[in-house]
C-alpha cells in the first residue's frame, strides 16, 4: 500500500498487500456483489488489494458508507458529507421520515444475526479514495456489527477483516468507480 493509502487507513491494523491468489478470490467474490466493476479493475491490475483489520467498534462506526441517500434523507443535507458514516446508518433508517423499509428490515435482520452468532461473513471491502476509505461491500453488515457490539453486555475487542482497494500508480483514482456505486436515490 502506498503512503497515500496508508494515511487514509489510520484506523486499521495489520495492513498487508494481498497475494495474487487472494486478490483473485476477492475479485471473484466482488463479481457476485453490487460492485462488480471493482472486480474487473482488480483482475486487470488497475487496482491492488491489501488486507487489514478494523480493531474497535468506534473505528467501524467512523468508516464512510456507500449510502448517500437513505429513504429520502440525504447525507449531504444532514451531515455535509457525501455519504453517511457506518455509525449513523441505523439512526437514519429508524427515523419516521425514512422511507427505506427494505434496508431497515435488512439491517434489523443482520443485527439479530450478529447477536445470535449466525452472521458468518464479516468481511468488509473499502475503496481508498482522496476522501478516505469508503466501504463498497459490507455496508449493512458493518452497520449491524457496529450496532450489535454497542448493545453487548460485555465489551470484547472487535477484529474485523477488511480489504482495501487502491488504484495502482498512474491509474485514475477510484472515485469514478465509486460514483457509480453510491446510493444517491
Amino acid at each position: 500500500m502506498s503512503s497515500r493509502g496508508s494515511a487514509k487507513a489510520t484506523n486499521l491494523a495489520d495492513i498487508h498487500a494481498c497475494d495474487l491468489a487472494t486478490s483473485s478470490k476477492l475479485a471473484t467474490y466482488l463479481r457476485s456483489t453490487a460492485v462488480p466493476a471493482f472486480a474487473n479493475e482488480l483482475q486487470a491490475g488497475r487496482v491492488r488489494a491489501s488486507s487489514a483489520t478494523v480493531l474497535t467498534r468506534e473505528h467501524v462506526g467512523q468508516l464512510l458508507s456507500i449510502f448517500a441517500n437513505l429513504g429520502g434523507i440525504t447525507s449531504m443535507h444532514e451531515t455535509g458529507r457525501a455519504t453517511y458514516l457506518v455509525g449513523e446508518v441505523r439512526a437514519v433508517l429508524a427515523r419516521p421520515d425514512c422511507t427505506d423499509v427494505e434496508s431497515r428490515t435488512a439491517l434489523a435482520g443482520l443485527i439479530e444475526a450478529v447477536r445470535s452468532g449466525e452472521l458468518i461473513d464479516r468481511t468488509l471491502t473499502a475503496a481508498l479514495t482522496d476522501g478516505g476509505a469508503v466501504l463498497v461491500d459490507g455496508n449493512k453488515r458493518a452497520a449491524a456489527m457496529y450496532e450489535a457490539a454497542g448493545t453487548m453486555p460485555i465489551r470484547i475487542p472487535m477484529r474485523l477483516p477488511i480489504y482495501l482497494l487502491e488504484a495502482t500508480a498512474g491509474v485514475l483514482a477510484l472515485e469514478g468507480l465509486l460514483a457509480g456505486s453510491i446510493n444517491y436515490v
